[in-house]
């Protein structure tokens, strides 16, 4: 496949140019730690945070610490022109369970006291009630060390949320996924992750988060769920016009062959079943994953076969 401005060097106009699909594009993970680092980040996922706060027996404890978690997420985040000298550090904990999302907040004067938190109490929810938010979190990628995309389209997106919603709330952030959708914005603590955003649907977005809402056109996916759920996720919204992000919660994912599967998912509150199947092709089109990246790939492509609600 030709693609229109073949010459962009921009993997985020590649992508878009070849019509790569939003929808099921999103990272799987099991809880995240978002962490205030107002050094200046370096080209590495992390940043340079690891490295540059936990040496000797903190890093060990650190690595222990994460190996125990379940797919975890360590995201970056910061205020513009704020410096840690003047500030306590922030750091957020979120739990993006399907049914039961939760998000804690802390603030620290330094970031060992991090290796003090029994993160596997906050999992269940046993603990630490007392630090749990009601208000959400906004994150936007701004890693241009990383990706030029992200801060060419990020920065923008950060200052239009940071103007429809409680700035405090709405950060910078390393590294999320897919840059070549940028800009890019995570949504805690559901991890609803959105692309492409332009900054006039922002204040949508903000509005149907806040109602308990998804928006699909710019919808990647959530954290909670695989690829295959991703996309059947996307197929069952997009069929059933339910937008609740409490209305679903998947049962079972059953593989018919090496292209096709069905997934299928209980509507809440109500005895129907909603089951998706699908087919997964390669993409007849191959672009760069990175603005970095000189090589291209093609990708896997999901499309919707059948559709069907049934009562219990």
């Amino acid at each position: 496949m030709t693609l229109p401005h073949v010459q962009s060097t921009f993997c985020s106009s590649r992508s878009r140019d070849a019509g790569e699909d939003l929808f099921g594009s999103a990272n799987t993970f099991g809880v995240y730690l978002v962490v205030e680092y107002n050094a200046p980040w370096t080209p590495d996922k992390d940043c340079g945070f690891l490295d540059h706060v936990f040496k000797g027996a903190s890093r060990q404890q650190w690595d222990a610490m994460w190996d125990a978690l379940p797919e975890p997420r360590l995201q970056l985040i910061q205020h513009r022109g704020k410096s840690a000298d003047s500030d306590r550090i922030h750091v957020y904990i979120a739990i993006p369970h399907e049914t039961n999302p939760l998000l804690y907040a802390f603030e620290f004067d330094d970031y060992t006291q991090i290796l003090d938190l029994d993160l596997h109490k906050m999992l269940s929810g046993d603990d630490y009630q007392a630090h749990l938010m009601e208000q959400p979190l906004y994150l936007v990628c701004t890693h241009a060390q990383y990706d030029p995309c992200c801060a060419r389209h990020g920065l923008p997106i950060h200052k239009a949320f940071s103007d429809v919603t409680d700035k405090s709330n709405v950060w910078q952030a390393s590294h999320i996924g897919g840059h070549r959708f940028a800009g890019t914005a995570v949504l805690l603590p559901h991890g609803l992750y959105y692309g492409r955003i332009d900054r006039d649907e922002v204040e949508n977005l903000v509005k149907h988060y806040e109602a308990g809402e998804l928006v699909l056109s710019a919808y990647r996916g959530r954290a909670c769920y695989d690829k295959q759920e991703q996309n059947a996720d996307f197929f069952l919204r997009n069929e059933s016009s339910n937008l609740r992000l409490d209305a679903f919660r998947h049962i079972e994912t059953t593989e018919h062959d090496d292209s096709t599967c069905t997934v299928r998912f209980e509507e809440l509150g109500t005895s129907n079943t909603h089951a998706i199947k699908m087919k997964i092709l390669l993409s007849d089109w191959a672009i760069p994953m990175s603005c970095s990246k000189e090589e291209v790939e093609s990708r896997p492509v999901y499309s919707l076969v059948a559709y069907h609600v049934t009562q219990q």
